[in-house]
């Protein structure tokens, strides 16, 4: 079984014994079922799975974690039981897969955090993207050479890839703790740069099959 740290010790709401174990907070351990979900429980990810808050999250611990929580959880195993006990497995193993999905996926977990920190909408452009941007527009309307629209292109490949290294190191900044607020902050506006970048690529992508 995968080890998990519950942060704050709760009782279960049928039998009244503390949960505490490797299913906790999710299920009893003492009477095996499902615990409800209480209004305003935390959705975050890292506590569901009992995990360390980060972005480098171990693939195989995560899928022992889904599995040993899937077992306890599944609606199939409460196919027979009061409906408030469905309605709980329901609840939990949609709580259990949303987590899942966000620690799997950097994106997904990116978001989570901007979320979490209150970082929403657009900020500031940085000036090589609004440099990239400019010109991309005089290339449009221009329908410039074949040779200038691939030098273009690979100017965006390179600061795609800058881009792609500097968000690797705030990932790994994060992880390490190093002021995590000012990291999300910085990295919020890298990924809105990034998909600056991707959004250029497919009007290139575009352009390239309009000129033949």
């Amino acid at each position: 079984m995968v080890a998990v740290q519950v942060s704050q010790p709760e009782r279960c709401h049928f039998c009244g014994v503390t949960l505490t174990g490797p299913l906790a907070p999710h299920s009893c351990g003492a009477c095996g079922l499902p615990q409800p979900l209480e209004a305003g429980v935390s959705a975050d990810p890292f506590r569901i799975f009992g995990v360390f808050r980060r972005f480098s999250q171990d693939r195989s611990v995560l899928q022992r974690r889904l599995l040993e929580l899937s077992r306890a959880l599944h609606p199939d195993r409460f196919v027979k039981a009061e409906a408030h006990l469905r309605q709980a497995s329901l609840e939990r193993m949609g709580l259990v897969n949303e987590a899942y999905r966000q620690l799997s996926d950097r994106e997904a977990l990116r978001e989570f955090l901007f979320a979490e920190a209150g970082f929403s909408g657009k900020r500031a452009q940085e000036p090589e993207d609004l440099e990239l941007a400019s010109r991309w527009f005089e290339l449009e309307e221009e329908a410039q050479q074949a040779h200038e629209l691939a030098q273009f292109e690979g100017e965006l490949l390179n600061r795609s890839a800058a881009i792609e290294a500097r968000l690797k190191h705030l990932e790994e900044l994060y992880d390490r703790g190093e002021d995590p607020t000012s990291t999300l902050a910085e990295m919020h506006l890298v990924v809105q740069s990034r998909n600056t970048l991707k959004s250029l690529a497919r009007d290139v992508e575009r352009l390239k099959a309009r000129l033949g």
